[in-house]
């Protein structure tokens, strides 16, 4: 179906711009979220340095799998927001969402940058 199309054009945007009509395209023609192409939005998003963009994704998610909670937490991570990362990744426990080990990678990663941060 046509949102896994736009997939591949996801992953190989250049530009934020590019990104943001791919996004826009995906919203006109009636997509319907799903984990599988929310992933890959936040993913997109973290890589510009986007989190607000990508939050914007994850909190119209209906129900987000806990990969898209790791997506979500990855991008603050890579973006430097640590301390974001650690509020999703505690959000997500209050939720009763079962971390995997992924999650983990995560957290520890904020948990480091926020130690770098203080040194």
């Amino acid at each position: 179906n046509y949102p896994h199309q736009y997939l591949s054009l996801l992953s190989s945007c250049k530009d934020l711009k590019s990104l943001l009509q791919i996004h826009g395209r995906l919203i006109v023609s009636g997509f319907k979220q799903d984990n599988f192409t929310t992933t890959h939005l936040i993913n997109s998003y973290s890589l510009f340095q986007k989190c607000d963009l990508a939050r914007f994704v994850f909190d119209s998610t209906p129900k987000p799998s806990v990969i898209v909670w790791n997506s979500m937490i990855r991008a603050y991570t890579r973006s430097n927001k640590h301390k974001e990362a650690l509020k999703i990744f505690h959000y997500m426990s209050e939720k009763s969402l079962e971390p995997d080990k992924h999650s983990f990678t995560f957290v520890l990663k904020a948990c480091t940058g926020i130690s770098d941060l203080q040194e």
